[in-house]
């Protein structure tokens, strides 16, 4: 049974190691037959999630900032 296992588990693996390789050629192949319409609107799409994401950054900071002063403030006047 063990013997049996191992060579499924084995065959399993050079499956998966195949599937890999061809998506990898298949996604590669892809990429590079783009139009340049296509790059550049991918390309524009990655800058306005950038300029997004660094504008909510602080945002988020700040308002995680706030929530943990108020903890310690609750925190604080119950002591008291």
């Amino acid at each position: 049974m063990k013997n049996s296992f191992s060579i499924l588990r084995s065959k399993g693996l050079a499956m998966k190691a195949a599937v890999a390789a061809s998506v990898l050629a298949m996604s590669s192949a892809a990429s590079a037959a783009l139009p340049a319409w296509a790059t550049a609107m991918v390309t524009e799409a990655e800058e306005n999630v950038t300029g997004v994401l660094a504008l909510v950054g602080p945002v988020i900071a700040i308002a995680i900032g706030g929530f943990l002063v108020i903890r310690l403030i609750k925190r604080g006047s119950k002591q008291i």
